[in-house]
């Protein structure tokens, strides 16, 4: 299974990295798909989401130094929270387990890949990443208008409302700071895009 679908096309030189817990499902299908092998070029079929910068190694190796150092880099960034309930969901939802259990477990597998932060996988090219806070959004970007479904769906035995009323809540916000800074990161980009797109129209 391609974790993570480096897509590249004649228009855009474009790497859509894929932290766990963030539509990978949904965009290996679409672009699969939707898109032909001469535009889409390559696939990365490991074992583990690739960050960032195996990625561009991986490009490096194969198209060059060039064409890696323009790859641009995008992101679906979820809230916190609402991806570490989606975690505990996939991982333990069909389990006959408490949620005590279920967090204790999200804190000691540490090796266990949902559960480690965004930020891992955005681990270079900073000012070439464009980070969205919706799979649709990300995909408008690089051009497919069709309808997105929502793959992967786990079991909803866990909601946010539970963690943030749980002793451990504060536990687990530590845990995933950095991908606070992340995700209010990517709600100023988007703002920020936005202003600049309506002084072009008002222009």
């Amino acid at each position: 299974f391609p974790y993570t679908t480096l897509f590249r096309s004649r228009k855009i030189n474009t790497a859509i990295v894929c932290p766990t817990k963030t539509g990978t499902h949904t965009f290996e299908k679409i672009i699969t798909e939707n898109y032909l092998e001469d535009d889409q070029t390559l696939f990365i079929k490991q074992f583990t989401h690739p960050t960032a910068s195996r990625i561009k190694k991986i490009v490096h190796s194969k198209y060059g130094k060039s064409i890696s150092n323009k790859c641009k880099f995008v992101a679906h960034i979820r809230e916190p929270i609402d991806r570490y309930v989606s975690a505990l969901n996939h991982r333990f939802g069909e389990d006959n387990i408490s949620l005590d259990k279920a967090i204790d477990k999200s804190f000691i597998t540490i090796a266990d890949i949902v559960f480690i932060p965004q930020i891992y996988w955005l681990d270079c090219m900073y000012l070439k990443q464009e980070l969205f806070l919706s799979q649709i959004n990300l995909l408008r970007h690089i051009g497919f208008k069709g309808e997105v479904p929502h793959l992967n769906k786990s079991v909803p035995k866990f909601s946010i409302g539970q963690i943030k009323n749980h002793k451990y809540y504060p536990l687990i916000k530590e845990k995933y700071k950095l991908d606070y800074r992340l995700y209010k990161r990517a709600t100023l980009q988007i703002n920020n895009n936005m202003i600049c797109s309506q002084k072009k129209v008002s222009v």
